[in-house]
């Protein structure tokens, strides 16, 4: 987490072990990175030690500071100025939120995924089914072969942040556009396993729900004089006369 206060962005995709891949939350763009006591941290006890292990403090606007002064990062010219420093946020575009990932390889999986999803809403999708599973490393243009299930079985009850990045605040209206700058999906090379068929039904499979026939079909024999065999035995012509003569009841 404290790559995001003191870690310099990377300068491309891949990137390198002295900078930081933490990059999708709203930080700083650091030129140059801080050192562990640049920034202020909590006091561990009533001596008021603080070492640089102490988590760092943020006040209840989300602003964390310089230890110099107690001094707001953002209002430091050093950080705040264009040539010093600047802020991702999600309105940031997808660059600087995927530099640094690690750039991923061909991979086959054999695997039933079972998940959750998070709800949509008008122009705010959940992903579908294509974007069902989620990736953390930078697959552009990377086949990833999956031989499986797919298995969504509720909504999410960890993550319940917006699937796409935008309109996080109340009120806020989407966007016809799918800002999604978190990751890269790959070349989908995905297709059931029919092993699956071999072998017993998971657990999941206990909540499956089947829609059975509402109609109960069956035969029985009726009686003669039931009413409605009685319309089919004494049915009449377009003249009026018994279609079945000598069957139908006086």
């Amino acid at each position: 987490m404290e790559d995001g206060f003191l870690r310099e962005q990377p300068a491309a995709v891949g990137g390198n072990a002295t900078t930081t891949s933490y990059m999708n939350q709203n930080r700083p763009i650091l030129a140059t990175p801080l050192t562990p006591d640049s920034v202020l941290r909590y006091q561990l006890d009533q001596t008021g030690a603080v070492t640089a292990n102490s988590p760092v403090y943020i006040d209840r606007n989300g602003t964390y500071y310089l230890t110099a002064g107690n001094t707001p990062f953002y209002s430091d010219p050093a950080y705040s100025s264009a040539t010093g420093s600047g802020w991702v946020n999600f309105a940031s575009g997808d660059a600087p939120r995927r530099q640094n990932v690690q750039t991923a390889e061909q991979t086959f999986v054999n695997a039933v995924f079972v998940s959750g999803i998070v709800p949509k809403r008008p122009q705010q999708g959940y992903g579908g089914l294509h974007n069902y599973p989620r990736f953390i490393e930078y697959w552009e243009a990377t086949d990833l072969h999956i031989a499986g299930s797919f298995i969504q079985l509720n909504f999410s009850t960890t993550a319940t942040g917006p699937y796409e990045q935008d309109a996080w605040e109340d009120g806020a209206s989407p966007v016809a556009a799918e800002p999604i700058g978190y990751y890269e999906a790959p070349n989908r090379r995905w297709g059931y396993d029919v092993g699956l068929l071999y072998v017993p039904p998971a657990p999941a499979a206990r909540r499956f729900v089947t829609i059975g026939s509402p109609r109960s079909e069956y035969y029985r024999e009726i009686p003669a004089d039931d009413p409605y065999i009685v319309n089919l035995r004494c049915a009449r012509d377009n003249d009026g006369n018994l279609i079945l003569e000598g069957i139908c009841p006086a």
